[in-house]
């Protein structure tokens, strides 16, 4: 795995967000958890990563909300967006707000792996 592939996890269950923070960089990659999204909008001089994984309901600021940033932001429109979420019925929120892929929890940790993969491989043929 290229170990230089950044992943930034927004997740508010801080079980969740270890065990995903865990397996990600278990698999290679570069991972960076927050319990909200309010750093990633805040922080202007932020390295952005190749993927972000977004939890649909969060406090204070939502997966989709954070999500509408990211797609209106020049620097950020074309890195791909993974949502999270308990229901299917977000899916259509979610995609709608710019998510490039929607998982249901509870989350299948080989279908995250397999997603995750594709959509930092598909964003580098694109950008190559």
């Amino acid at each position: 795995m290229d170990n230089n592939k950044k992943i930034v996890v927004v997740e508010d269950d801080a079980d969740l967000l270890f065990l995903l923070g865990k397996v990600l960089a278990k698999a290679g990659y570069q991972v960076e958890c927050f319990l909200n999204g309010s750093t990633i909008v805040e922080n202007q001089n932020y390295a952005w990563p190749d993927l972000f994984i977004l939890d649909k309901e969060m406090e204070f600021m939502d997966g989709i909300e954070i999500s509408h940033y990211l797609k209106s932001n020049k620097q950020t429109e074309a890195i791909p967006v993974v949502m999270m979420s308990g229901s299917k019925e977000n899916e259509n929120a979610a995609l709608k707000a710019g998510a490039d892929y929607f998982l249901e929890k509870p989350l299948n940790i080989k279908r995250v792996l397999q997603i995750t993969h594709s959509l930092i491989f598909d964003q580098e043929k694109r950008s190559a």
